[in-house]
């Protein structure tokens, strides 16, 4: 019985061939190097939020020794809000060592708003109320709200918010104001979606994604964009900028070209401590991305925002290390090496990135689904490819005189 056997035959045979011409060589590093950036220097940007709320949640219960300043409390409140009492009740009754009172702005002037404000208004009297008129047309009704707000505010001290946000701690207040005692002028802060409230698939990663990239580029000193319903400026800092003076021809742009332009690595400061963080449910939590992303994209023209610029950088990595090693495991075929060397790296990119963006979505209170991360990533580019070409197709309605 012979057992003579040649193994470069069987290897052969078995497809594991491990001589590769150049080409596939060069592909397989390009591959390789691209993941391996994605991996570390892109992944490094988008944990940004979950290292700072980490940091912000080890201080939280440290002792605070700077004296907290009077604060304003503006509440924007529309005819159709729900939840206006109980976000009232949430903001009377924190527990913030300093005097404040709390203004809602109601825009139209409807009874239930002016009934809700009256009613709790006989146990707390640092609360007021003021309103848009009905008659005020091609404007922005939300930065005029914010305007009259910050204008009647009896503190330098301004801290914005919106009718119906769920506010789950007493401590809100005041660790969203520190920052403020500290010298900073904006404080940027975040409101969540509540856990009841449910977007598609790609709806809650574009969520994220777009949220990790704003607020990294804050945390990292180039900050362009806010969530005015949870926000602090300063009323000088405010008035010095002439409000919304250069975007009063926009509906929108209160909470990215405003704070472009008033807020820089100096005067901001990010707060995304557990408790800090705000939650709200739209009526219609479709319908109010769709609008909110393509209000966000026709402003965002406006603006530079380097968030973006890292989301691009991340893009075009995992384009190139997709599309270099797929090329390799066909063009290595027979051989099986380079298909089952790039379906190791894939899977192992794929579960870092995962955990990575779970992370994310943890630290600001949002809802993601790790499963749903790889291909969300990477047909985001085209999703928001669509969105660009819908926000110009409807770029008349973003202003105020349609």
């Amino acid at each position: 019985m012979n057992f003579d056997f040649d193994i470069d035959t069987i290897a052969l045979d078995l497809g594991l061939d491990f001589m590769f011409p150049e080409l596939i060589l060069i592909l397989l590093a390009v591959s390789f190097v691209s993941l391996f950036l994605l991996i570390t220097v892109y992944r490094h940007f988008i944990t940004t939020v979950f290292r700072k709320s980490l940091r912000d949640k080890a201080n939280e219960d440290e002792p605070f020794d700077r004296q907290l300043p009077s604060v304003s409390v503006v509440v924007y409140a529309t005819p159709d809000c729900q939840g206006l009492a109980e976000t009232l009740n949430a903001i009377l009754e924190q527990d913030y060592p300093a005097e404040f009172d709390v203004t809602v702005v109601n825009d139209g002037q409807s009874d239930d708003v002016k009934d809700i404000v009256n009613l709790i208004h006989n146990t707390h009297k640092n609360l007021y109320i003021t309103f848009v008129p009905d008659d005020a047309h091609s404007l922005s009704r939300r930065k005029l709200a914010m305007t009259l707000g910050i204008k009647g505010a009896r503190h330098d001290c301004v801290v914005f918010t919106n009718a119906g946000v769920q506010i789950e701690s007493k401590r809100w207040l005041e660790l969203m104001v520190r920052p403020y005692a500290e010298g900073k002028e904006v404080v940027i802060g975040y409101c969540a979606l509540d856990h009841y409230t449910r977007l598609s698939s790609m709806q809650a990663f574009d969520r994220v994604a777009t949220s990790a990239a704003y607020l990294g580029s804050a945390i990292n000193g180039s900050p362009y964009r806010a969530n005015n319903n949870n926000l602090v400026i300063s009323k000088k800092t405010f008035l010095a900028n002439n409000g919304f003076s250069r975007s009063l021809n926009l509906h929108g742009g209160d909470d990215d070209i405003f704070i472009s332009e008033i807020c820089n690595k100096h005067n901001t400061a990010v707060v995304l401590a557990s408790e800090a963080i705000l939650y709200f449910s739209p009526n219609n939590p479709g319908k109010y991305h769709r609008h909110d992303k393509k209000s966000h994209i026709f402003t965002g023209r406006r603006i530079f925002k380097s968030g973006n610029l890292m989301m691009s950088f991340g893009s075009w990595l995992r384009f190139i290390g997709l599309s270099t090693g797929i090329a390799a495991a066909i063009l290595g075929l027979p051989s099986l090496i380079p298909a089952i060397w790039v379906a190791i790296t894939f899977v192992i990119t794929a579960t870092i990135m995962s955990v990575a963006w779970g992370k994310s979505a943890m630290a600001i209170g949002e809802e993601l689904s790790p499963l749903s991360v790889p291909l969300n990533s990477i047909f985001r580019p085209l999703y928001n490819f669509y969105y660009s070409i819908v926000s110009f197709r409807t770029s008349r309605q973003n202003y105020t005189w349609n």
